[in-house]
């Protein structure tokens, strides 16, 4: 019997991916006067309702001038992904899938520790326009600060995304 064939060659609706972000830097920093005197930030993650995290809390590295310094963190964390295929758009071999947003916040830490703090800006990165991540990929995306700045660059995040082969350990 030929019931099965058809589905056999039929493309699953959704993907199980498994990344390892790192998060290398935020450069330029400060981007303005007022933030030249924070003691600390973090940064804070989040990828739909399950998966969140953040970063060890970091002494920004001033520079000479504003603009000059950056804030580095080095710090990695396994991020597993469901993408979801869009089936209305039909791109022959290439898949295109739904919006699937990985959201960093960064944070100035009150001490007190029972409030997030100060939100300091935002970075939004959409998974779905990377897709299935078969080799490191080094990005860099735009951050929207809270405060605003004159004419100094505005912060870029950079980081890596690593796929995790789960046959591998």
């Amino acid at each position: 019997m030929v019931l099965g064939l058809r589905t056999k060659n039929r493309k699953s609706p959704t993907v199980q991916v498994d990344y390892l972000i790192h998060v290398q830097e935020i450069k330029p920093w400060p981007p303005s006067q007022s933030l030249r005197t924070l003691r600390s930030v973090l940064l804070q993650w989040e990828n739909g309702d399950r998966s969140s995290g953040s970063t060890s809390s970091i002494v920004p590295s001033l520079g000479s001038g504003i603009g000059d310094g950056k804030i580095e963190f080095n710090e990695s964390f396994r991020l597993p992904v469901t993408l979801s295929r869009d089936m209305s758009i039909r791109s022959g071999d290439v898949d295109v899938f739904q919006k699937n947003c990985l959201e960093f916040n960064l944070y100035e830490p009150r001490r007190d520790k029972t409030v997030k703090g100060q939100l300091l800006g935002t970075v939004i990165i959409d998974l779905a326009d990377y897709g299935i991540v078969r080799e490191n990929l080094s990005l860099s995306a735009p951050m929207n600060c809270k405060r605003s700045f004159g004419n100094i660059s505005q912060p870029v995040l950079f980081m890596k995304i690593q796929p995790i082969d789960k046959g591998r350990t």
